[in-house]
């Protein structure tokens, strides 16, 4: 190859290019470019058949003491369709402390292509149970911002700790009531379980977590004790706090779904290619082999990636089971840390970072993720400071760990920890009435537990949905319809809140409630 062996067309996949006629590419492989052979092999197998007309590739640009990402080959069809593919080496080992390649400086071809993990084909796989017990303990071991093992009071009863969608499929025979306590006391066998609890118990084990707890078998849901669940509903907020880990069973509709399940041949198909010996290093680290898939990508702050996820192939997993519950908003913000079980993969995230199956490395958490670490496990105690002088200086010590704290949500407050507060709160509302409720009269119960934490945190009243410190902004409420559903927001039934509260607008209308603010 002329020029320094760089060719002229692809730059040996070393660099982002736009607009390369595809038949460009086929005249440097016939002429022995390696790397141009790759991207013909990789559109030959993705779109057999097809007519290619240009190439694009967008080589990932990390932060420092970050993973290089996947190459990006974006294709366009002479259809003028346009689909991306990743291209990405794998570490010998999966998890996101394994070294990579330890000989940057040798690779002379292909240092565009970053690194990732090859999704497995089941999420009961040993590389599955290999990450998520990676991911707890180097959370346990290395986090600062995320607690420990604690010792805290049990809940009233246990097996340990997870949560689960609620389904019509839920048979009354094994919810906990006051005639099935006594005997359950004895024990319940697992397999009488339906199979999501079946799983949780599973994943328990393997964490060597001791204690779960699922809201259907610790607490009484018969009509004889409403009063046990007006009592133990109350401690929900404390039970996900003080729990080591929350399971997010997100792919599950009801108690019956499961957790585990196989990942469609669409999201792991993938392809491998070697490169040349001149391609690689000599650390041994697996470099020269290249594998091929179809682009993930994710609707953030849904942890998940999927294929087609920016065009609503990510959006699958958002709007059904789990992310679309109105109550388990409280119980994700509240968790110490969460470990999802998707249709696409694995995620996990806790107060210092997001993570998932298909990528290496990490990522903070952002938009109404940040209240973890704003509030349930504050990285400083930032609340304590009141309003902050207006003379400060901008690049203050103290203004760049309030960044590091709330990211955005900084800036437009305008140093203002009021103004502050109420925008993390907007956020949440916006987050939530986009979710459904079973029961409508819930709305304000199921944010009590979050309202609670900040309210006591930054020592203000609460009434009915609004902050005492912005009442009157907290007043400036509008519904927002889903576009595709026409239904007028109405009112709920009197006493359910006050006419001036975003709790009396009924969620049937499929929308959201926005606040004066931000948007």
């Amino acid at each position: 190859m002329e020029n320094d062996q760089t060719c002229q067309i692809c730059f040996n996949l070393n660099t982002s290019l736009s607009d390369v006629h595809y038949d460009l590419v086929q005249a440097r492989a016939l002429a022995g470019c390696q790397r141009c052979g790759i991207l013909l092999s990789l559109t030959s197998h993705f779109f057999p058949g097809q007519a290619v007309d240009l190439l694009g590739l967008l080589v990932d640009e990390p932060h420092q003491l970050q993973h290089r990402g996947p190459l990006l080959a974006h294709v366009k069809l002479a259809s003028g369709t346009v689909h991306v593919l990743e291209l990405f080496r794998q570490p010998r080992q999966l998890t996101f402390s394994d070294k990579t390649c330890q000989g940057k400086k040798e690779l002379r071809m292909g240092q565009g292509i970053g690194w990732a993990r090859k999704v497995s084909v089941h999420s009961d796989s040993p590389e599955c149970w290999k990450l998520a017990k990676g991911w707890l303990r180097n959370c346990l071991e290395s986090h600062s911002e995320c607690p420990g093992f604690e010792t805290v009071p049990l809940p009233t009863r246990v097996l340990f700790l997870g949560h689960h969608c609620w389904g019509t499929a839920m048979p009354t025979r094994i919810m906990l009531t006051a005639e099935s306590l006594d005997r359950w006391k004895a024990g319940v066998p697992i397999q009488h379980l339906p199979q999501t609890f079946q799983d949780a118990v599973k994943i328990a084990r393997a964490l060597k977590v001791d204690y779960l707890w699922i809201d259907t078998l610790c607490i009484m849901h018969d009509q004889e004790n409403q009063d046990d669940w007006a009592r133990e509903s109350t401690k929900m907020a404390d039970i996900y706090t003080n729990a080591i880990l929350t399971i997010s069973a997100d792919q599950a509709l009801d108690c019956h779904g499961g957790i585990f399940g196989m990942r469609e041949k669409r999201e792991i198909d993938a392809i491998s290619l070697e490169l040349s010996s001149l391609s690689c290093c000599s650390s041994g680290c697996s470099c020269s082999t290249i594998y091929v898939r179809r682009h993930r990508d994710r609707s953030y702050p849904f942890l998940s990636h999927s294929v087609d996820g920016a065009t609503g192939g990510g959006c699958r997993s958002l709007t059904s089971g789990l992310h679309s519950r109105g109550w388990t908003l409280q119980e994700r913000l509240l968790s110490k840390r969460v470990l999802h079980f998707t249709r696409f993969e694995m995620a996990w995230e806790c107060t210092k970072e997001v993570a998932c199956e298909c990528r290496l490395g990490d990522s903070p958490p952002k938009q109404f993720l940040i209240f973890r670490r704003a509030f349930v496990n504050p990285i400083e105690n930032w609340t304590q400071n009141g309003h902050q002088d207006q003379d400060r200086t901008p690049k203050s010590a103290e203004d760049e760990v309030l960044k590091q704290i709330h990211g955005p949500l900084f800036q437009e407050a305008e140093g203002d920890l009021s103004s502050l507060v109420q925008l993390h709160w907007q956020l949440i509302i916006l987050e939530f009435t986009a979710r459904c409720l079973t029961i409508e009269m819930d709305r304000l119960a199921a944010l009590a537990g979050i309202a609670d934490l900040l309210c006591r945190i930054t020592v203000q009243e609460y009434y009915y949905g609004l902050l005492s410190d912005h009442l009157v902004r907290g007043l400036l409420w509008r519904h927002k319809p889903h576009p595709n559903r026409k239904r007028v927001s109405q009112r709920l039934p009197a006493g359910s809140a006050p006419s001036w509260s975003f709790g009396a607008a009924s969620a049937q209308a499929q929308g959201q409630l926005i606040l004066k603010g931000i948007w």
